[in-house]
């Protein structure tokens, strides 16, 4: 459910950029990583983070996931990106599937 709706925000994203609509693309890129870290945290401690602060669905990611480089280099994206602060690198579409990807048929 929560990929799903990760590859939702993130489609719009990528129609907003091409209409340059720059503000609705940075808001769904920040949605579609936040859905993208629960569908993580769902799969690997059933639950995820409900606060208001975003930063708290990357403390979450963290605390369940983010023992390989990878996997930190995705939780300090994640940060930047919700802070609103370009990543660098720069967030790519394929670096945030590779994160989640394999956590979508262990969802289902």
């Amino acid at each position: 459910m929560y990929l799903r709706k990760a590859g939702q925000f993130l489609e719009e994203a990528h129609e907003a950029v091409a209409a340059e609509r720059h503000d609705a693309c940075l808001l769904n890129a920040i949605h579609a990583a936040i859905s993208a870290a629960d569908a993580v945290t769902v799969v690997l401690a059933g639950r995820r983070s409900a606060d208001p602060d975003h930063q708290r669905a990357a403390d979450l990611l963290e605390e369940m996931g983010a023992s390989t480089p990878a996997s930190k280099e995705r939780v300090r994206q994640l940060r930047a990106l919700v802070l609103g602060a370009p990543p660098t690198p720069p967030v790519a579409v394929p670096s945030l599937a590779s994160f989640v990807t394999p956590c979508d048929n262990a969802a289902e």
